[in-house]
């Protein structure tokens, strides 16, 4: 199919006729079988001359067709062609065209990487130190969602080669990680602007930094062998480096106007953070054992802080979105230490024993702290106050009806 009839169908198959869209729709279907069909959809979705909605339906067609004509159906000649297309033109400006042409880019790489496309990760990386936000910001997309896909392949030779893609990709993730914190907490007080007032360069950055942490996510528990991490030590000095903002993210939380950017950037922070933290323990549970003096503090910290900050009249907290969601995940750590195995089983380790590694004996003392009569009280009293307490008008439901309050 030519160039400018393959326009004409996509056109006709975004008509509201059912008498137009019908029949071009099978038409479409049609081409899937023709060689050279993936090639003319991506060739149309990159001209500019064509409307946008044309361009809109072209790449959900080369996206969708992916999983259906790409091993069996697609030459050898043709995959090089689209990857050099692909590679060529992977930086789109509109973001609804960007999101698309990630996630066929990621889908495509679950078979084609590292074996039959070896370069995409090295041309991904090159955009990522581009001195241009818009191709810092669209290479990581696009890596956001290839490392989401190659994370989940789990035929024992994919995860080798993950395993090994996993080192430099931490590097690379840390120093884009670095480099827009400190760009963002450099400039906090533009992010307590109203929302339509704040620069587009620091919305960029914290966009790149949950990118940034999700990544981190895929590539901890699924890019390293399970207790393997102190092996790593990038990747633990990286963790660090995330699990130190989560004191100073709350701070920022308890100074921002309700509403604000800056409420919705730091309140996704300390939610990532502790989402990581979580997935982490569940597959390196005894070399996260380093992070817990640290972690069980902060947590404590975290809710007795919101507590003081949050609890109205009658005891009980009230709080924005923004602060409870951090809350919530906050409680969902508290409960993954607390019932992870190994971590119950150190209490009960003499620290003084010559076999006990300095990692149990601190995460021992991290327990301790934590299951102590204090620390106990201090947790309840946060928890059954702020969470628990009925109001005035609860418990007057509660003594008339109580099957009706339930």
């Amino acid at each position: 199919m030519e160039s400018a009839n393959l326009v004409q169908v996509l056109q006709q198959a975004l008509s509201a006729d059912g008498n137009v869209r019908i029949p071009a729709e099978a038409v479409l279907k049609e081409a899937e079988s023709a060689p050279g069909h993936l090639t003319q959809l991506l060739s149309v979705f990159f001209s500019e001359d064509a409307p946008s909605d044309v361009r809109w339906l072209a790449i959900l067609c080369f996206k969708n067709a992916i999983p259906r004509l790409w091993k069996p159906r697609i030459s050898g000649e043709e995959k090089s062609s689209l990857y050099k297309m692909l590679e060529e033109n992977i930086i789109v400006n509109d973001y609804r065209y960007a999101i698309q042409l990630a996630v066929s880019v990621a889908k495509i790489s679950r078979s084609d990487y590292p074996r039959q496309w070896p370069t995409l990760l090295d041309r991904v990386a090159q955009h990522l130190y581009a001195p241009e936000q818009l191709r810092r910001d669209r290479a990581m997309l696009v890596l956001y969602h290839i490392v989401k896909e190659l994370s989940s392949r789990r035929i024992f030779n994919d995860r080798e080669v993950f395993y090994r893609t996993t080192p430099g990709l931490l590097q690379c993730v840390r120093d884009i990680y670095s480099q827009n914190l400190q760009f963002v907490l450099s400039n906090a007080d533009e992010l307590r602007k109203e929302p339509a007032a704040v620069n587009s360069s620091i919305l960029s950055a914290a966009e790149s930094l949950k990118l940034c942490l999700k990544i981190l996510r895929s590539l901890v528990v699924h890019g390293i062998e399970k207790d393997a991490l102190h092996k790593n030590e990038g990747a633990l000095n990286f963790l660090k480096e995330v699990f130190d903002t989560i004191l100073p993210s709350l701070g920022a939380i308890q100074d921002s106007p309700v509403g604000s950017t800056a409420a919705d950037f730091f309140s996704m922070m300390m939610k990532l953070s502790y989402k990581l933290a979580m997935k982490a323990m569940s597959t390196h549970a005894y070399c996260m054992c380093v992070f817990l003096p640290s972690l069980v503090p902060a947590i404590i910290q975290h809710l007795e802080s919101e507590y003081k900050v949050a609890c109205d009249g009658d005891g009980r907290m009230s709080l924005d979105r923004h602060r409870e969601v951090p809350i919530v995940y906050a409680l969902y750590l508290l409960k993954e230490i607390l019932t992870t195995r190994m971590y119950k089983s150190v209490i009960h380790v003499k620290g003084d024993s010559a076999n006990v590694h300095q990692e149990y004996e601190n995460t021992r003392q991290a327990m301790v702290s934590m299951t102590s009569g204090e620390s106990v009280d201090r947790l309840l009293h946060v928890c059954v106050n702020g969470f628990m307490k009925l109001s005035e008008d609860a418990l007057v439901q509660w003594e008339e009806d109580p099957e009706e309050f339930v």
